[in-house]
């Protein structure tokens, strides 16, 4: 299942937003650009990842059933996964983060 799942991250296109223009795109698919600012575990094991560019934020979900390496706080990372509007706590997020690259 897993492999399965990875394929269709692989090869599937992600569409660069920006942070700040999250609330105004319409695609699912995206990549953000931003640095890593904090990072928790939940009890349920999804990983909060709070990634930061020019004053907003989006957050991004590694969940167990897709684990990827977690990057560093302080990192500058692009990520790609499927964006979604929490309404609960009324924030954009990647959920789940389908892949994160450092960048320098």
């Amino acid at each position: 299942m897993n492999l399965i799942i990875l394929f269709l991250a692989l090869s599937r296109p992600y569409f660069p937003v920006d942070i700040c223009q999250l609330d105004s795109t319409n695609h699912t698919h995206v990549q953000v650009t931003g640095r890593v600012t904090q990072i928790h575990t939940e009890a349920d094991g999804d990983i909060h990842i709070r990634v930061v560019n020019r004053g907003c934020f989006v957050i991004l979900e590694i969940i167990p059933s897709l684990p990827i390496d977690s990057p560093k706080r302080g990192d500058m990372i692009i990520a790609r996964g499927i964006l979604r509007f929490d309404k609960q706590h009324k924030w954009y997020e990647l959920h789940p983060v389908e892949s994160i690259q450092s960048i320098h």
